[in-house]
């Protein structure tokens, strides 16, 4: 079997391919850019939900710190309660046991 010569494109059909690829690459740029977009809206509310967390953390944090500061008070408070439950029942035991 012979081959047929292969005819070249006319300037016409040539204009028509351009025009396509023209075509399918401003759909590509677009569909990159809106993916880009995205993206970034996407960062932009990964960057706002962190920012807000931190928040929250330091808060609970700080109020974990007020709560051992306060919860450290009141055991030293307990402690000197205690220690003076003792010292008076040495006292009365050391009275009564001397009667």
């Amino acid at each position: 079997m012979a081959r047929s010569a292969r005819r070249a494109p006319t300037i016409q059909e040539l204009d028509e391919r351009l025009t396509t690829v023209e075509r399918e690459l401003a759909q590509v740029v677009s569909t990159v850019t809106t993916m880009n977009r995205e993206a970034t809206d996407e960062a932009k509310r990964f960057r706002d939900a962190f920012v807000e967390h931190r928040a929250e953390v330091r808060k609970g944090f700080a109020d974990v710190q007020a709560d051992v500061k306060t919860l450290q008070a009141d055991v030293t408070a307990i402690r000197s309660d205690v220690a003076e439950i003792l010292r008076r029942v040495g006292n009365g035991h050391d009275r009564g046991g001397s009667a």
